[in-house]
């Protein structure tokens, strides 16, 4: 598969639950080793001013030398937006092979609106 197709690969598995199935996510982080476990994180959540605390905490943590993930959703024009690496888009390359490492596992995964 294309960028493209996995693109609507991806976007075919919306679903308007306000909340990720936690038992399959968990399920999927296990059979992947649980990566979420290999790296420091902060949570950065409430109703408003969210984007612009990931970018300053993102900007911050870069200064002093540090290398920054950051997850937001939803994406305003490509899906890529939502994984940075230093405030990088995730590469179609990268977003293409993290893409069928996942789909390899064979867990109901599905993509959330928001």
């Amino acid at each position: 598969m294309d960028y493209r197709e996995i693109v609507e690969e991806v976007e075919s598995k919306r679903t308007g639950r306000k909340n990720p199935a936690k038992e399959t996510t968990e399920k999927t982080l296990e059979k992947l080793d649980n990566p979420e476990s290999n790296y420091k994180t902060v949570l950065i959540g409430g109703t408003n001013g969210k984007g612009s605390v990931v970018e300053m905490t993102s900007e911050l943590l870069q200064q002093n030398g540090k290398k920054v993930g950051t997850y937001s959703s939803p994406h305003l024009k490509s899906v890529r937006e939502r994984i940075q690496i230093n405030g990088e888009n995730i590469s179609k390359k990268d977003f293409i092979d993290l893409y069928k490492e996942i789909e390899s596992i064979d867990e109901k995964l599905s993509f959330l609106n928001s």
